[in-house]
Formats: C-alpha cells, structure tokens, sequence
C-alpha cells in the first residue's frame, strides 16, 4: 500500500472513515479516495504510491457500482460524518476497510 512516511504539515487532517455501515461502504471509499488526492496535492513528496492508490480505488468503485453497491449518496453516509485524522492513522482507516472489503 502507501509509505506512511509521507511528509505533510503536523496539522494535516483528513477524513478517515471507521466502523463504517455495510451500506456506506462505497461512499466511505469514495471519501477516501478524495482525501488521497486532497493529501497528493498538499504533501512536499507525495510519491506514485499515491496516485496507484487513488487508481485503485476508482476501479474498486467502479466494481463495485457495477455489482449494485455504488455511492448512496446518503447523509448518513458523508465523507464529513468521519472524524479527521493525520495521515498515518487515516493510512491505516483506509487498509482495514480494504480488508473489510476483499474479506466480504
């Protein structure tokens, strides 16, 4: 996955979606691959692990809309419900719903 070494400013904060709902799933990664291009514009040394990783998710996305489990677009479900985080723990929100994911 991604080198959480990445160097960004200490007060950097992104959304980081846990204990997310079966239904939200989706959503949750569509939050996370914006927060991933927010993190690739800002960072001094953001690297290709970055942008492999937003590709990734946009063909996860996509597989997922295809087999009628897209984006909700639910307020239940939004990117901004999520606490904020810095980038290591957001790093590791992102791994586990991707475990998540591909154990379903």
């Amino acid at each position: 996955m991604m080198n959480a070494t990445v160097k960004c400013d200490e007060g950097s904060r992104f959304y980081a979606p846990t204990n997310v709902k079966t239904h939200c799933i989706t959503d949750a990664l569509d939050c996370m691959r914006r927060e991933l291009r927010t993190a690739h514009a800002e960072f001094e040394d953001s690297n290709e692990y970055m942008v492999e990783a937003v590709d990734s998710l946009d063909d996860l996305i996509k597989e997922r809309s295809d087999n009628n489990l897209g984006l909700t677009n639910s307020t239940e479900c939004a990117c901004e419900g999520y606490e904020e985080k810095p980038f290591v723990e957001f790093v590791n929100a992102l791994e586990s719903l991707l475990q998540r994911v591909y154990s379903l």
